[in-house]
């Protein structure tokens, strides 16, 4: 008689790894993400924050921190590479683009095959996708790099015991180790890990185990210390983020009437419909499996980051989502962690089609919102069309012409407009420059041999120091262009 295999069946989540599904919709994410980040590489490296930290690294060719924020490095570090070894503008620009979708997907790969954890895997990736949107453009926001080290962290608490058995407290440690890149990520990532570990905590017992308690305790209280210290010594920034959450928190009973509350509720309809709609059925089913501590462990999780969101950006008077994006994206870590904890283990047709439905209309989401970043970039090198000759291609407005809803914020402009038309051509680079209201840089209007790319810091780039990729702008004075802010 021929021999018979033993078949033994298993869960999806504890099954073999190249059979498992979760593992399978991880790589279809991330690829999705990666090819994305190249599709889309004009729209994630030509605006805002990720131009700037782009041209300054091409500019004086070194490591471009801001704020203290030093988990920008590992990103960087390629990028140098290529920017010294004389790579062009698009290569350059592409780069970056791959490198900072890259860095997550690497952790992907650590979490679901070298800790074997599958929920990890899919936590992060459903981190990446589930609230995130407009910040899908600006890689470089360390808001949304965080994310990765939370789900590092978080992922290895979720991993197969078997593979790495530890008892609690070394357990709880080696969670707390891996969480520590977060004191020079975006404060905002400590929030949310903690919040992350309490929903942990909530489920299967873990709370029950005082070690579980301990170190979290006597580590989260560390890590808020050294992050505030670094908050008020090292980024001026970043402590007058905390006094805006102080100010307004007095007014916390006013906040429905704020402007912020109506972009909040607009962001859950027009943004998350969908997202919204699923975390509320999951977590009624979490209620009726007496999964009572995790329901509301993560609603509260979600409470929390909704709030310090909106109370950060009280200030907020206009449709600019350029910074509150990049915390709303928090708002998936309670979404995903009870998808991950509240769901049968048991392979669930339901199960499945439930998250492939939410991973396809997150990305979809994604996708559609690169068409603001694609109208921005079609005004700016439209009015430098319009406005600049081959004999004057430096251009200076007022900020009479600027159109908020339409471009939000201005003040890297100068730096965006020469990286955009140098992709188009590089031999014929353009730039527009808008006045603020207080500046007077009447000598760029009359003398040679200026550039100016960021509002309040016009000396910063010398125009003889100009890297080869910019070697062809021209030394002509600024023009004085009216823009009348109808394009």
């Amino acid at each position: 008689m021929p021999f018979q295999p033993t078949i033994i069946r298993r869960s999806w989540w504890t099954q073999p790894l190249s059979t498992n599904w979760w593992l399978r919709l991880g790589h279809f994410g991330f690829w999705t993400l990666l090819l994305m980040s190249q599709i889309y590489y004009r729209e994630r490296m030509l605006h805002f924050d990720t131009a700037n930290y782009a041209f300054n690294l091409i500019w004086f060719e070194q490591p471009y921190i801001q704020h203290g924020r030093w988990i920008g490095l590992l990103s960087q570090g390629p990028v140098l590479a290529f920017i010294k070894g004389g790579a062009s503008l698009e290569t350059i620009l592409r780069l970056y683009s791959l490198v900072s979708m890259a860095g997550p997907y690497l952790v992907f790969l650590i979490l679901v095959y070298f800790f074997r954890s599958p929920r990890g895997g899919l936590l992060l990736l459903l981190l990446h996708i589930l609230t995130i949107r407009y910040k899908f453009y600006a890689p470089v926001a360390e808001v949304v790099q965080s994310l990765t080290w939370v789900a590092l962290s978080l992922g290895w608490l979720l991993r197969d015991a078997a593979r790495w058995p530890l008892p609690p407290f070394r357990n709880t440690l080696v969670a707390f180790v891996l969480a520590a890149p977060l004191l020079v990520t975006h404060p905002f990532g400590l929030v949310s890990f903690g919040l992350g570990y309490l929903i942990w905590l909530s489920a299967d017992g873990h709370w029950r185990v005082r070690s579980s308690w301990m170190v979290p305790g006597i580590a989260m209280a560390g890590f808020f210390l050294l992050r505030l210290f670094g908050a008020q010594s090292f980024s001026g920034y970043e402590a007058g983020r905390l006094s805006v959450i102080q100010e307004y928190a007095s007014q916390l009973a006013d906040l429905p009437g704020l402007y912020i509350w109506d972009r909040f509720l607009w962001y859950l309809q027009a943004h998350y419909p969908l997202t919204i709609l699923i975390f509320t059925g999951v977590w009624i089913f979490a209620l009726t499996q007496k999964k009572i501590a995790l329901a509301l462990t993560s609603m509260f999780g979600f409470g929390v980051i909704a709030l310090l969101a909106m109370l950060t950006h009280a200030y907020l008077n206009g449709p600019i989502y350029l910074m509150i994006d990049g915390y709303f994206t928090h708002l998936g870590m309670p979404i995903a962690l009870l998808l991950v904890l509240a769901l049968p283990r048991q392979p669930k047709p339901a199960t499945i089609l439930l998250i492939s439905v939410l991973v396809f209309f997150s990305l979809h989401r994604i996708s559609s919102v690169h068409t603001f970043f694609e109208k921005r970039e079609t005004i700016l090198t439209g009015i430098m069309d319009q406005q600049s000759t081959p004999e004057q291609p430096k251009l200076m407005a007022s900020m009479e012409g600027w159109d908020w809803s339409r471009l939000w914020v201005p003040w890297a402009v100068g730096m965006e407009s020469l990286l955009m038309t140098t992709l188009n051509d590089p031999a014929a680079p353009q730039t527009i420059y808008f006045l603020q209201e207080e500046e007077s840089l009447d000598y760029a209007l009359r003398q040679k041999g200026y550039y100016i790319g960021q509002q309040g810091r016009p000396e910063r780039y010398q125009y003889e120091k100009r890297p080869p990729v910019f070697e062809a702008l021209s030394p002509t004075p600024y023009r004085r262009v009216y823009v009348d802010g109808t394009y």
